[in-house]
């Protein structure tokens, strides 16, 4: 799962290509995409590209109060940001 706007710099792409390895050896994966932002246009072709139609969600823009829930149904959390501070997130 990945949070993040889906802007140039955030690298969502890398993680949607990333995706194609990580089916072959995982099939019952899948990856959630929350927000949105002017790349998600592409980042769906992309998705339709790579034939990860199964495989990739977009579940668009998520309330705070609900993105707990959200966490909470994934087993990993990926941000692969060029950009947005230095800080990383860890699992208490």
């Amino acid at each position: 799962m990945s949070v993040s706007r889906l802007v140039y710099g955030k690298r969502i792409e890398v993680l949607i290509a990333a995706m194609s390895k990580v089916i072959k050896e995982f099939k019952n994966s899948n990856l959630i995409i929350a927000n949105d932002g002017p790349m998600l246009p592409y980042l769906k072709k992309l998705v339709k590209k790579l034939e990860l139609e199964k495989f990739v969600q977009f579940i668009g823009r998520v309330p705070r109060y609900k993105l707990v829930k959200v966490y909470h149904s994934s087993d990993i959390y990926v941000q692969p940001s060029q950009i947005g501070g230095g800080f990383f997130i860890c699992d208490t």
